[in-house]
């Protein structure tokens, strides 16, 4: 749970949308007071019989882009399961 201070604006990013950072700031630059949010879902790694290592790809994935928007700048909130 989140409890510090949201920017003016809210932006959630789905682990499909993992696109390039350059992609991103052509549209959303750094320091324009927004928070990003990112949550990894469990119904998702379990609706299907997902291979074990296509989900642990698909949430290291999740939690390395998180980690490439904070180093850009961005705020990002992420909760892990």
């Amino acid at each position: 749970m989140f409890h510090g201070k949201l920017g003016s604006h809210l932006v959630v990013i789905l682990g499909s949308q993992l696109f390039p950072l350059e992609k991103l700031k052509e549209r959303l630059s750094p320091g324009l007071g927004l928070t990003i949010f990112m949550r990894e879902d469990e119904e998702l790694c379990t609706h299907f019989k997902y291979h074990k290592h296509k989900i642990l790809f698909f949430l290291s994935a999740m939690r390395g882009y998180a980690q490439e928007l904070r180093k850009a700048g961005y705020e990002v909130i992420y909760e892990s399961l």
